[in-house]
């Protein structure tokens, strides 16, 4: 039998055991995204960050593998104007083999500020976004219809109705943004799918204002971008374990063949 390569969360490390998650590692290929250490470096759960890092570490010196940055995955696609084969960071993975993963901390840390800095003019221009569309909903008067819509109260199926929306968006946007490889990036790049998603979460902000009249400056949108780096590790990768829904849900929408589960068990 081929050995799947299996994303995990968090929440998945958070609630299951080192043996069980470190047995799937030999018998598949466990990649532990870079973002899931971020999270464990700002969790204000009872398992304290050191104590997720360490069970995290205990499980790549068992077999699993860490994932190259949502940053260092778009460099390396701009850097070879190519699409990225491979998310596993074998130099950072050795890294955590070979040393205790305190002393690795300050790089994590380093590396997630990056990758925020870097995704900021995106998420704000698709925040305007998201923005002008409520308003032209509001301006023509299809808000109400929206919001009295029963498909569209089913996440699932606004998933999906946006995802199908996505794709006339996605390359437009690739050409505003990234002008300088826009003319390479196809959509099986991993870029083509972080611009995919961040369109979905446009829609998906434009449809909570509607609802809500909650204002976009009030949006806590740190999880989304969370999630967008597991959902962008999926793409090259057989299988993601995770308890989000709303994550699964998104997955499942832009990614219907790959395989999603809430248990390490499937």
């Amino acid at each position: 039998m081929s050995k799947k390569k299996i994303i995990i969360d968090k929440n998945t490390l958070q609630g299951n055991g080192v043996d069980s998650i470190s047995q799937l590692a030999h018998n598949h290929i466990i990649i532990l995204p870079h973002v899931l250490f971020e999270e464990c470096l700002t969790t204000q759960k009872k398992q304290t960050p050191m104590s997720l890092l360490k069970k995290a570490e205990t499980i790549i010196k068992a077999g699993a593998f860490i994932s190259f940055s949502r940053g260092k995955m778009l460099e390396i696609e701009k850097d070879n104007l190519r699409a990225l084969d491979s998310i596993v960071d074998e130099v950072g993975t050795n890294a955590i083999r070979d040393n205790n993963i305190e002393d690795l901390q300050i790089d994590f840390q380093k590396e997630a500020d990056e990758c925020n800095k870097s995704f900021e003019p995106a998420l704000g221009f698709i925040k305007e976004y998201a923005q002008k569309m409520w308003e032209t909903l509001s301006e023509k008067n299809y808000s109400i219809e929206w919001r009295k819509s029963d498909t569209d109260n089913d996440p699932k199926i606004r998933f999906q109705k946006f995802a199908k929306a996505s794709h006339e968006l996605t390359q437009s946007y690739i050409n505003y943004l990234y002008p300088s490889v826009s003319t390479y990036v196809q959509n099986n790049w991993i870029t083509w799918c972080l611009f995919q998603l961040i369109i979905i979460y446009g829609l998906e902000w434009a449809y909570k204002r509607n609802v809500s009249g909650q204002s976009y400056e009030n949006f806590d949108i740190t999880n989304d971008v969370y999630d967008l780096e597991y959902i962008m590790c999926l793409t090259r990768s057989d299988v993601l374990i995770s308890q989000d829904k709303k994550m699964s849900i998104l997955a499942q929408s832009v990614l219907p063949d790959k395989a999603i589960y809430s248990e390490l068990n499937g």
